[in-house]
């Protein structure tokens, strides 16, 4: 499929998510999962020394590198991040860690998800630049690595029944949901009217994030989404889910609050 405006902001307004074409297939991104997760089973020590590092101290998401996440201390649920961007090498290039072969592997295919997702992202931002102008700069500007993060997720597979991943809106610009490993995530324009949603091959699905409206119009609302997912489709004993998102935000982004974020509104 092809992009242009209308067809865009239609979907947008009817469903808060629209698929976009993706020039990667579901084999070479859930190939990247497993990498992943073979990364998730070195030592603790190991993937404490790529500990995410925030681009904005001030800004809970925009951090690069690995976090562990536990219901014990607070979180609202039990899983573990990576998020990768053009700041990565900055940050962890000079570290032995990122040189051990697993390492090594998962890092390039990360490389390769986040070019091609970038990418699709640039070419969303164009169009809309269309109509309102100035957006473009407020996502890309030259010789300032955007501040893009692909996000690989696995979701502990501690307790039986039905996951659950807590509704809410992303924090920033807009998202692109590359894949997941099984069924579970819903979107909606309202808690009330969220969906299941599925992936098309060689699609992904984009929504806005909590400030989208506020860098096009009141027309285009978050999308508020959540994953609610039976264990049967758990990927093994330890792993109950795991997803590949990216993250678009602006430069200089408002820091919206936790409440904010995790409050659906009306209508």
């Amino acid at each position: 499929m092809s992009l242009d405006y209308k067809l865009f902001k239609e979907e947008l307004r009817r469903n808060a998510y629209i698929s976009v074409p993706f020039s990667l297939s579901s084999v070479e991104l859930s190939k990247a999962a497993e990498e992943y997760m073979v990364f998730l089973r070195l030592p603790q020590e190991i993937k404490k020394e790529m500990e995410g590092i925030k681009i904005n101290p001030l800004d809970r998401g925009s951090y690069v590198g690995y976090r562990r996440r536990e219901q014990q201390l607070g979180d609202l649920d039990e899983k573990e991040l990576f998020q990768y961007n053009l700041y990565f090498e900055e940050f962890f290039g000079s570290k032995p860690e990122v040189r051990y072969p697993e390492v090594a592997s998962f890092l390039q295919s990360a490389k390769n998800i986040y070019t091609q997702a970038a990418l699709m992202m640039q070419e969303i931002i164009d169009i809309l630049e269309g109509e309102f102008p100035g957006i473009y700069d407020q996502f890309f500007h030259k010789n300032i690595p955007p501040h893009f993060y692909l996000r690989f997720i696995t979701y502990s597979n501690f307790v039986g029944g039905n996951f659950l991943a807590k509704g809410h809106y992303d924090r920033g610009g807009c998202t692109l949901a590359l894949a997941e490993s099984g069924p579970g995530l819903r979107i909606g324009r309202t808690a009330d009217s969220l969906q299941d949603i599925g992936h098309h091959e060689k699609e992904v699905l984009f929504f806005p994030g909590i400030l989208f409206p506020e860098l096009t119009s009141d027309e285009f609302v978050p999308a508020w989404h959540d994953v609610v997912q039976k264990s049967e489709y758990a990927v093994d004993d330890a792993v109950a889910r795991w997803a590949i998102v990216f993250f678009a935000d602006q430069f200089e982004q408002r820091v919206t609050s936790f409440e904010d974020n995790h409050t659906p509104r009306r209508g």
